[in-house]
């Protein structure tokens, strides 16, 4: 289910915020720059989930029950180090000149997804945290 809710973002910002991102589409940002973006957006309705770092030292991922994603959904991972304090690594993941309608791109995504009238979101979070 966090599969569906990653492409519904991806869809999302496509939709919304394609303007901030123009020539390129939200999932090659998300893996090109956004990566940190991305897994604050799902750490915000996965609070259990982690963020992890790859070996490389040089993209992001989430870890939700034993289960690691990116942009391009679940995937295998053999080496990687969680992220204890996200500061150290903010200065040196992501394109800090992006801005969605001047926000940082995690808060500007979730504001929209809460700002969903129907219970889509919802539904798809608690299906996943349960």
């Amino acid at each position: 289910m966090i599969e569906e809710l990653i492409n519904f973002i991806i869809d999302l910002v496509n939709d919304e915020f394609s303007r901030f991102l123009y020539p390129v589409h939200a999932r090659y940002y998300f893996l090109n720059g956004g990566c940190l973006e991305l897994a604050k957006v799902l750490k915000h309705y996965y609070p259990a989930g982690k963020i992890i770092i790859n070996e490389k030292r040089n993209h992001i991922f989430f870890l939700y029950q034993d289960k690691l994603y990116d942009a391009t959904g679940e995937l295998k991972l053999d080496t990687y180090e969680e992220i204890k304090d996200i500061n150290l690594v903010e200065d040196n993941i992501g394109n800090k000149e992006i801005r969605f309608e001047r926000k940082q791109p995690h808060h500007a995504i979730i504001e929209e997804l809460e700002s969903i009238h129907d219970d889509y979101v919802k539904k798809l979070t608690n299906k996943t945290s349960k």
